[in-house]
């Protein structure tokens, strides 16, 4: 029994390292956005202010309906996203940090690369978009 508890702290504890490693992907070449169930291209493409059909072109998307969870959507580099380094604090959750920002919670979880909006930490570094 203990082992199972173990091996689901040490799960969990990978998952939080991961989300640190992989912080937010924004590099000078762009950003990416991993497709979440109900999303559609029009919802990220408004998210991050790009036209549809731009973002469907950039990514050789023929038909907008066509995206899949867990397609990784390329973000041009030329919307530019400035974002502040947030580190959470005890009782901090995503939706409050995204309320406090005035910011999407999702578009904060994506840019995180953050599947899960109850899965971050204390000491955690988060971007979070400017306004």
């Amino acid at each position: 029994m203990n082992h199972n508890k173990t091996l689901i702290w040490l799960v969990i504890l990978f998952f939080c390292l991961a989300s640190v490693v992989n912080a937010g992907n924004i590099t000078k070449k762009g950003l990416w956005h991993t497709v979440r169930w109900g999303e559609t291209l029009l919802e990220i493409a408004e998210a991050y202010g790009i036209s549809p059909d731009r973002l469907a072109r950039l990514n050789g998307i023929d038909d907008w309906d066509k995206i899949y969870v867990g397609q990784r959507i390329k973000i041009p580099s030329q919307e530019k996203i400035i974002a502040y380094v947030y580190t959470v604090k005890y009782g901090d959750t995503l939706i409050g940090i995204a309320a406090k920002f005035h910011q999407n919670p999702w578009f904060i979880a994506a840019l995180n690369n953050i599947l899960d909006l109850n899965l971050i930490y204390r000491g955690q570094k988060l971007y979070v978009p400017k306004e």
